[in-house]
């Protein structure tokens, strides 16, 4: 059973509001990049950005590529 979903950002429109309330202490300035230019990056095609998060839509992680 898998536990995770890896879903590209722009995949799920619900995403975007999910990553308005994702902190990290360690990662703020990334948090905050991904934030602002992510969702138009992303739809874009510019850069691909992820997030990874539970079945409950709890986000965990977010990544770019």
């Amino acid at each position: 059973m898998d536990s995770f979903v890896c879903e590209r950002l722009s995949a799920n429109e619900e995403n975007e509001s999910l990553i308005n309330s994702f902190a990290s202490k360690r990662g703020s300035s990334l948090v905050s990049y991904f934030e602002k230019y992510g969702p138009s990056e992303d739809k874009d095609g510019k850069t691909t950005y992820y997030v990874i998060k539970t079945k409950e839509n709890e986000i965990l992680m977010m990544m770019m590529m």
